[in-house]
């Protein structure tokens, strides 16, 4: 059985082209730059570097002080784990909610 509502296909023939027929690779072009203009820093006056004064502090050679030993348990106190609880914060609720459309819908108070 043929279908009569659709226009048979046509034959077509199909044609190869070079790509130097469908565009040509274009000529840099050679363009003059003038020197750009000087800006400011360029023109400024600058004055000789002058440090700030600094005070000098020469100070002592280290003494050497005297060795001593000690136990470990004068440097460190056992610690031991304490609990407690934390106070509920007073529960707060709000008059007026807006929300705004979004993606998200995050309510704002």
């Amino acid at each position: 059985m043929e279908e009569t509502l659709l226009e048979k296909p046509k034959p077509v023939r199909i044609i190869q082209h070079n790509e130097d027929e469908i565009s040509r690779a274009s000529v840099p072009e050679t363009v003059e730059m003038s020197p750009p203009p000087a800006q400011k820093a360029q023109l400024a006056f600058y004055r000789p570097f002058v440090p700030d004064h600094v005070e000098e502090h020469e100070l002592p050679s280290p003494s050497r002080a005297q060795v001593a030993y000690h136990d470990a348990s004068e440097l460190t106190i056992a610690k031991h784990p304490s609990y407690s609880t934390l106070e509920r914060p007073k529960e707060r609720r709000a008059e007026y909610m807006y929300t705004r459309p979004g993606f998200d819908n995050v309510p704002s108070y």
